[in-house]
């Protein structure tokens, strides 16, 4: 018998946990349309949540992610909240998860905050984690960690009036993890979950020579802190007899083999899934519980996040054309990218935002003066210098009968698309003439109708106006139609759409709160998909029903924002 079939169930609080795996707290199932989307399709025994705090909290600005090193990445999201009475709200909706073990992550600064949260939250949980870990806040977390009485009473005060388990989730960056942890136990604690990432570390740009978070270090996570979890898991095992949910690095057969023999019962597996959609992370689980269950032959394959495109590169401004609150920004040079795929764009000392590209030889972005970053990208002139990390997401489908719908900005990635296609029919529209962005050029792809709110260019409108119109004079129902501006515009279209074509032939391109751009941060979800690595371009079909599109979007704390 293998090692890996020597792996068993873990039992905890009468539940059996299986298959013996989970995601970590903080990335991936965030949000709670992810959460039932990955407790439906994805082999994972336990879910573990983002970590829940007292009061909403946006967490640190972007940038959030660097590469630290081939196996290795540093980040800072901080620990974002939408607070747990509003986590309460959206929980309710999905609890109990069918098969699964929901463990809530939650964090606090002092005793009386993990006392006010975990009983609220336990309603509506199979277990608590009690976040000691996060290496990155000046508050929470490892913060906390720091005074190892505090923790021990934090836990001893919460297992007096939470009956579920408790996991206590440990930091390695402490001078005994194994006699901490048998204090915990003592103190209460059911099962402990280690490592998070280790010491944070400051990642330069190799070009500004800046430090690129814009906390300025970050935890250090992936493959890099293998060795130091399975040693921290060996000692806690010397020191606790209760379950450990392991993990820190883990990316192989052969990584789960040696932390079981440290002394794993659950593994739990995160930044080695960086880039991979859902459909890969499910079937990158399936293939664990083969090897598990089947005696399936080990791999060796090693994680390097060198092909993520996590770095930044310099981007010189060839030429600005700026009108109103616009701007069309050409670069020095190309960037290997395809339509509907985006990139983020740094500006140290400023921040950094993704942004959809309308070519790719050379580079090419439309802006609207929105926010900070944007606000900064449509002042920029000729020889400004812009820093870019990507290409990421998934690219538009490619068809013949193509009819192209923009509102706004929608315009960018429909501009990209119309340069690989055969004379589409595009219908563009905007608020005024100046936000008309790439006008000349759409005429030049393609037959073009255009509007606008206040009639200044084309027919008085809106771009689902003249869509309607088109519908009604025109046979469509072999077309394709690509959809892509604000959601409610999206929603609209689509509904006007369906009526002629089935759901499979409407392809949209959509925006949400993007952090990091691989598929960790778990922010920019719609319908449970992680926009950055399964959009952004979907076809409806993939969409729930009913589907968030249009209904509402999400702020940086994860708050729910009616649109």
């Amino acid at each position: 018998m293998s090692s890996l079939q020597e792996i068993k169930p873990a039992i905890l609080g009468g539940k059996t946990i299986w298959p013996p795996f989970t995601i970590p707290s903080g990335i991936i199932t965030v949000n709670t349309d992810t959460i039932l989307k990955f407790a439906r399709e994805v082999p994972l025994g336990m879910i573990t949540t983002k970590s829940v705090g007292r009061e909403p909290y946006s967490g640190y600005p972007e940038p959030v992610c660097s590469q630290y090193c081939a196996d290795g990445l540093s980040t800072a999201i901080g620990l974002s909240t939408m607070g747990y009475k509003a986590w309460i709200e959206e929980i309710k909706g999905i609890y109990p998860l069918k098969d699964k073990f929901l463990l809530v992550s939650i964090f606090g600064e002092t005793v009386e905050d993990f006392l006010e949260v975990a009983p609220a939250v336990a309603i509506y949980a199979d277990g608590i984690e009690l976040n000691f870990c996060c290496p990155h806040s000046l508050k929470y977390g490892e913060a906390v960690a720091k005074n190892g009485d505090l923790t021990v009473e934090i836990t001893r005060q919460v297992r007096k009036i939470v009956s579920k388990p408790i996991v206590v989730k440990l930091t390695p960056n402490v001078n005994d993890i194994g006699q901490w942890a048998r204090r915990l136990e003592e103190a209460g604690a059911d099962a402990i979950a280690a490592i998070g990432p280790t010491a944070a570390v400051t990642v330069f740009d190799e070009h500004t020579k800046k430090p690129i978070l814009s906390f300025g270090s970050g935890g250090l996570s992936g493959p890099a802190i293998l060795e130091k979890g399975i040693e921290s898991v060996r000692a806690i095992r010397s020191g606790v007899k209760i379950p450990i949910i392991a993990g820190g690095g883990i990316r192989t057969k052969a990584d789960i083999i040696a932390y079981h023999k440290a002394g794993g019962n659950i593994f739990s597996i995160g930044t080695s899934l960086s880039g991979m959609d859902t459909g890969e992370i499910k079937a990158y689980f399936e293939d664990m519980v083969a090897a598990i269950e089947k005696d399936k032959p080990e791999t060796e394959e090693r994680c390097s996040f060198d092909a993520l495109n996590i770095k930044h590169k310099p981007f010189r401004v060839a030429s600005a054309e700026q009108s109103g609150n616009t701007a069309v920004l050409r670069f020095d040079r190309k960037i290997d990218a395809l339509p509907g795929q985006f990139v983020l764009a740094w500006l140290p000392g400023v921040g950094e935002k993704p942004f959809s590209i309308a070519g790719a030889d050379p580079l090419v972005m439309g802006v609207k003066s929105v926010g900070k970053v944007s606000s900064a990208l449509v002042s920029l002139k000729a020889g400004d210098e812009v820093m870019i990390r990507g290409p990421y997401g998934k690219p538009f489908p490619l068809h013949e009968n193509a009819i192209l719908v923009s509102g706004g900005c929608g315009a960018v990635p429909l501009r990209y698309l119309a340069e690989k296609l055969v004379k589409p029919q595009i219908l563009l529209g905007a608020a005024v003439k100046c936000e008309l962005l790439f006008e000349a050029e759409f005429k030049s792809l393609g037959r073009t109708v255009m509007a606008t709110d206040d009639g200044s260019a084309g027919m008085r409108g809106t771009s689902v106006d003249i869509l309607k119109e088109f519908l009604a004079n025109n046979d469509v129902k072999n077309s394709f139609f690509y959809n892509c501006g604000p959601e409610r515009m999206i929603k609209a279209a689509i509904e006007a759409e369906r009526k002629y074509v089935p759901d499979n032939r409407i392809i949209i391109c959509v925006e949400r709160h993007t952090c990091c751009g691989v598929g960790l941060c778990g922010k920019c979800s719609l319908d449970g998909y992680r926009t950055c690595v399964d959009g952004p371009c979907f076809s409806v079909d993939m969409l729930s029903t009913p589907s968030a599109l249009g209904v509402y979007s999400r702020k940086p704390s994860g708050e729910k924002i009616r649109l």
